[in-house]
C-alpha cells in the first residue's frame, strides 16, 4: 500500500529527532528515527496487523514502536499516518 504522512504526524516526526537529538546525541537520534521510518513501511506493508481502536473517534490503529505510539488509518489503497506520539502523551486527546 500506499504510505501518506499527515503534517501532523511530519511534525511529530520532527519532534522525535529534535528531542533525540538534544537529549541523546545525533548518532542515537538518526538510528531511533531510522527504525521509526522502517517500521512506517512495515505498516505499509502489512496495515491491518495493529488493532482498530474503537474507543477513538474516529477509530484508528495503533502500533507501538518503542517509546512512540504510531496512529494510522486505512483508507483504500493508502495508509494515512496521523500522529506519532510519545507513550507519554494521551494519543486520544491529540486526534
Amino acid at each position: 500500500m500506499r504510505l501518506r504522512i499527515t503534517r501532523p504526524a511530519d511534525r511529530d516526526i520532527d519532534d522525535v529527532l529534535r528531542y533525540g537529538r538534544e537529549v541523546y546525541g545525533d548518532d542515537r537520534a538518526g538510528r531511533y528515527l531510522m527504525g521509526l521510518l522502517e517500521d512506517l513501511n512495515r505498516i505499509a506493508d502489512s496495515p491491518f496487523t495493529a488493532q482498530l481502536r474503537k474507543e477513538a473517534d474516529p477509530p484508528v490503529r495503533l502500533r507501538v514502536y518503542l517509546g512512540h505510539n504510531i496512529l494510522y488509518d486505512v483508507e483504500g489503497d493508502e495508509v494515512l499516518i496521523l500522529r506519532i506520539l510519545h507513550h507519554s502523551v494521551n494519543w486520544m486527546h491529540e486526534l
